[in-house]
């Protein structure tokens, strides 16, 4: 079988595994606050207010389909599965065209693709699969206009940039680099204005028209983040490669024989690795600047897009103290370094250096492999089965909810998720009651994770029933 039917196969397998998760997995606290206050709302409340939990084009087609569709999680998912649909595509056509038939197709695609972190976030109701897929057709269709010198693609490049930037904000930062370093590759070729008008216009004005009003409304909070570039980092590793069951159980061997192994990952062979990264981009920028074949200067537009990246966290970190990303919100770098590595590997001229960069590719194509979940996220582990504890809250009230309204309450993380399945299975009398109400009224029912599993003593409560994946439990008052 052929390296191209391969990948085929491997992409269709990975969409499927999106949909079955999309149709089964429970809402998340963020999916949830999306919901309820941008998706089940007016329109017009939506659209004057701007936050980290509203992404904007995600949102508007969330609200499509709940008008058309109602509000399961599939239905409220599906802009994600598109998304998820534009960016495996992207993928495959941006992989084949610069690696062609190789061996190594499938194994970038995997690296690309089959991320944990990824995963999470092409299944989650969130605006970053969205944004991953339009920014990798933009990345794809403005690299390939290059050689095509085709200013329709170049046009739809830059619509897809701007829609990126619609559906998740942090995408900017990547789009720009990426705009960045094509500015130079166009003007040698006596293209610049076609490059302003075709890609930058389109990149610029779509977001400014979508997201202006929700902006100027917004209360600063855009995205979540750290102090420091090594914990983005150790947020990045730690998704990606120390997740159950392979990465758990390989690093923590690991460490036991060799102690400090992960920190010195995260803190000194990472940004070693970065830093002779971006002195390897920055001298082949010059060169393909001059001339240079389309597959060096997409490992150069990869390279460099990752490294000014950094150098813009860095600058805006400096400038105005905004924090580093963090896990999702620096999540295009994990595909992006993917197909960076396995070009690299493609082009090195030294056999030695491609088969080990082959074999690290491999190592960790197996690590993802170990790690596929189909029942929780690993950022929202506590709600890994919350519907279905909803659902028997909902049974074991039955007679109770006939003669007066019940009351639930619990661990804070949990409330929006219990909201929305009170909005989803038509729970109207059931209240939800927050960590204020709670000082005045006393649930009837508790949702407690595990970071607050004392309270079932501490309270008397009686366990209904516990979910083994999070550990969080229902309960009621004795």
């Amino acid at each position: 079988m052929d390296s191209k039917r391969v990948s085929i196969w491997l992409l269709c397998a990975v969409f499927a595994l999106c949909i079955y998760r999309a149709a089964t997995q429970s809402f998340t606290i963020d999916e949830s606050f999306t919901f309820l206050h941008y998706v089940d709302v007016k329109l017009g409340d939506a659209l004057v207010d701007y936050s980290a939990n509203n992404h904007v084009l995600q949102t508007l087609l969330m609200r499509v389909f709940r008008g058309v569709l109602g509000r399961s999680e599939i239905v409220l998912r599906i802009p994600t599965l598109i998304g998820t649909l534009l960016f495996l595509t992207a993928t495959y056509r941006i992989a084949v065209a610069s690696l062609g038939p190789r061996r190594i197709l499938p194994l970038a695609l995997l690296l690309m693709t089959l991320n944990p972190l990824v995963l999470d976030l092409l299944v989650a109701a969130r605006g970053y699969a969205l944004a991953l897929g339009l920014s990798w057709w933009s990345f794809y269709l403005s690299w390939e206009a290059l050689e095509l010198k085709s200013p329709t693609r170049l046009w739809v490049a830059g619509i897809c940039a701007g829609l990126a930037i619609t559906a998740n904000l942090v995408f900017v930062i990547p789009l720009a680099m990426w705009g960045l370093l094509l500015l130079p590759l166009y003007t040698r070729r006596e293209r610049f204005w076609q490059l302003i008008d075709s890609f930058a216009g389109p990149a610029i004005v779509i977001p400014f028209v979508l997201l202006l009003i929700p902006l100027l409304k917004s209360s600063g909070q855009f995205y979540f983040g750290v102090a420091t570039l090594a914990e983005t980092t150790g947020s990045l590793l730690g998704e990606s490669l120390r997740q159950p069951h392979g990465g758990t159980f390989l690093f923590d061997r690991l460490d036991g024989l060799i102690p400090g192994l992960w920190t010195a990952l995260v803190e000194r062979v990472i940004p070693v690795a970065f830093f002779a990264i971006a002195i390897t981009a920055l001298l082949l920028f010059v060169r393909v600047v001059r001339d240079g074949d389309p597959q060096t200067i997409l490992l150069v537009l990869v390279l460099g897009t990752m490294t000014l990246s950094v150098g813009c966290w860095a600058i805006l970190h400096r400038i105005s103290g905004m924090v580093y990303p963090m896990t999702r919100t620096a999540v295009y770098m994990l595909p992006l370094a993917g197909l960076g590595w396995l070009l690299a590997a493609a082009l090195m001229r030294w056999r030695a250096a491609s088969i080990t960069l082959v074999s690290a590719a491999s190592l960790i194509g197996v690590l993802y492999v170990t790690e596929l979940r189909t029942g929780y996220f690993s950022e929202w582990r506590s709600e890994a089965n919350i519907k279905n504890l909803m659902r028997q809250l909902a049974t074991d009230a039955r007679d109770l909810h006939k003669t007066r309204p019940v009351t639930a309450g619990g661990t804070w993380d949990l409330e929006y998720s219990m909201r929305y399945y009170r909005v989803r299975y038509r729970l109207g009398w059931l209240a939800v009651l927050d960590a204020e109400e709670r000082k005045t009224i006393v649930p009837d029912y508790y949702v407690i994770g595990p970071s607050e599993a004392e309270l079932v003593r501490t309270l008397g409560l009686k366990i209904i029933a516990r979910d083994d994946v999070s550990g969080t439990v229902l309960a009621r008052r004795s």
